[in-house]
């Protein structure tokens, strides 16, 4: 999470807490638990694991269109 400001661990941990059960339903894609830990830690959802899917599945499906 490169170039993301910290968020000091105390506030983390306050957040982390205040949030428990109001997140709302869990989303692979959208609301999934590096989301809530990017939240808490960052001020921002994101989720790497899920950046990287999306980046393959796009080439993937580029590729098999060249392909045909």
């Amino acid at each position: 999470y490169n170039g993301l400001k910290k968020i000091p661990t105390e506030v983390t941990l306050e957040l982390a807490f205040s949030k428990l059960g109001t997140e709302g339903e869990y989303n692979l894609f959208f609301n999934n638990c590096e989301h809530f830990v990017t939240d808490i830690r960052f001020n921002t959802k994101v989720s790497k694991q899920i950046n990287r899917i999306r980046t393959i599945t796009i080439l993937a499906l580029f590729i098999g269109l060249l392909i045909k």
